[in-house]
């Protein structure tokens, strides 16, 4: 279940709310997560995608590799969350890592959107399997919070 706007700001203040108490770090290990995790955090309104199991760049591998690495990306966080996945992030991102067979493969896998790494915002003429996205860093909590407000005001 997705969030609407004013529900997902609502999440997120009250994330906000909650580290700011303990001033804590935002991912200040870049640890992966666990499935216990990824559960509770898909239980609370999160979506996630998928990414490949490997990491390598789609563009370096054969169309049978390639396809290969994002299937099994797929379906295994549908059999883990039990749910369908629809969005997709590149691998490292940069316009050299897809071209058009690569989307043409998210687009045959039933993917509706992915992140690339391209810096910027979204409107109605982005391709939405070439979507870009805003940085976020490993900021102490005060900075992290300062970044994401200024979108939601």
């Amino acid at each position: 279940m997705a969030m609407g706007r004013k529900e997902g700001e609502n999440f997120i203040r009250s994330l906000l709310a909650d580290y700011n108490s303990k001033n804590e770090f935002i991912n200040s290990y870049n640890l992966p997560l666990k499935w216990n995790q990824i559960q509770e955090m898909f239980n609370n309104g999160f979506l996630f995608g998928a990414h490949t199991t490997s990491h390598y760049a789609l563009t370096r591998l054969s169309p049978e590799e390639a396809f290969e690495e994002i299937e099994r990306s797929k379906l295994t966080i549908e059999e883990n969350l039990k749910t369908d996945v629809n969005l997709f992030a590149y691998p490292y991102g940069s316009p050299e890592s897809y071209n058009s067979s690569i989307k043409d493969m998210l687009r045959g896998l039933g993917f509706k959107g992915s992140c690339s790494t391209n810096i910027g915002f979204n409107d109605i003429e982005t391709d939405p399997l070439e979507l870009k996205r805003v940085p976020i860093r490993n900021w102490r909590f005060e900075r992290f919070r300062k970044e994401v407000n200024r979108y939601f005001k």
